[in-house]
């Protein structure tokens, strides 16, 4: 299937995740490194967590989907999966231009698996604790900007509670 031939729907959504990486991105090069990996408060989630959270989901969704191998380390998994605690300092996570590689790696997988959906596989039921994100493979896409969405408001609260200004 060619970009020009996507569902309407899975090509609003490959537009919807683009924007809200454009808000994400926007956040995290605008976060400077003394704040880049600084919790704004006790629990809450630093611009560095929040970056390989949504790269390891993107990747780990897309994998349990049937769409395709993983493309981030496996440490990934260790580090940024849901409920993983978010610990201040740069110690013990990926340097910033990896978390940014790796963002851009899992969403090329994203875009391609979505990009080559037919029909059948769009309209496939998710099973499990996914069924909550979307019913459907297809209908997956706007989840993961849901996703993002939120958690670039996490990353603009950590700005604002360091006194940076808004972006937005």
């Amino acid at each position: 299937m060619t970009a020009t031939a996507l569902r309407p729907d899975i090509r609003s959504g490959i537009d919807a995740i683009a924007w809200t990486r454009s808000l994400l991105k926007a956040m995290l090069d605008n976060t400077p490194d003394e704040h880049f990996y600084r919790a704004p408060c006790p629990g809450g989630n630093h611009a560095a967590w929040v970056a390989g959270h949504i790269a390891y989901s993107e990747d780990g969704i897309r994998v349990a989907l049937g769409g395709g191998k993983p493309v981030l380390d496996a440490s990934y998994e260790d580090l940024f999966n849901m409920g993983k605690p978010c610990r201040d300092g740069a110690q013990g996570y990926p340097t910033r231009q990896e978390l940014m590689d790796a963002l851009a790696t899992a969403r090329e997988a994203t875009v391609a698996w979505f990009s080559n959906m037919d029909e059948a596989e769009a309209a496939k039921t998710v099973e499990g604790g996914l069924a909550m994100l979307s019913k459907t493979h297809g209908g997956m896409i706007h989840a993961y900007a849901g996703h993002e969405a939120f958690h670039a408001g996490q990353v603009s609260m950590a700005r604002r509670a360091a006194g940076l200004p808004a972006l937005f």
